[in-house]
């Protein structure tokens, strides 16, 4: 299946490949390392993948946009869940925050959300 917004899909992918990598997080969310100029903050990623790109708001109804089948909106809620858990938990994705234990389940479901969307 052929998804509508092909570069939207690209953007979601390299956001998911930075999220799966605790050295790019480090190295760009931690006190003494500006963030990334193309990416930004751990906030300016939230606006991506909830409300800018809308597929952790809805991955169902990303279905066809940006998402090609049901695994990848699988994998794609499995990662709302572990980010909600760990925003919930008081991760925040600066400094210290960056050694919080959500982030394991975190980089888990980014790193299949990866696999699953390039396979």
């Amino acid at each position: 299946m052929n998804v509508e917004y092909e570069n939207m899909r690209l953007l979601l992918l390299e956001h998911l490949r930075c999220l799966s990598d605790p050295v790019w997080r480090r190295n760009n969310w931690t006190q003494g390392h500006p963030p990334a100029e193309s990416w930004g903050s751990f906030d300016d990623f939230l606006d991506f993948l909830y409300d800018d790109s809308g597929v952790l708001n809805d991955p169902e109804g990303a279905l066809g946009y940006v998402l090609k089948d049901a695994d990848e909106v699988s994998a794609v809620a499995d990662l709302r869940d572990a980010i909600d858990a760990g925003l919930s938990a008081g991760l925040d994705g600066e400094g210290e925050s960056l050694r919080h234990p959500g982030w394991e389940a975190i980089t888990t479901a980014a790193q299949r959300a990866v696999r699953t969307m390039t396979e």
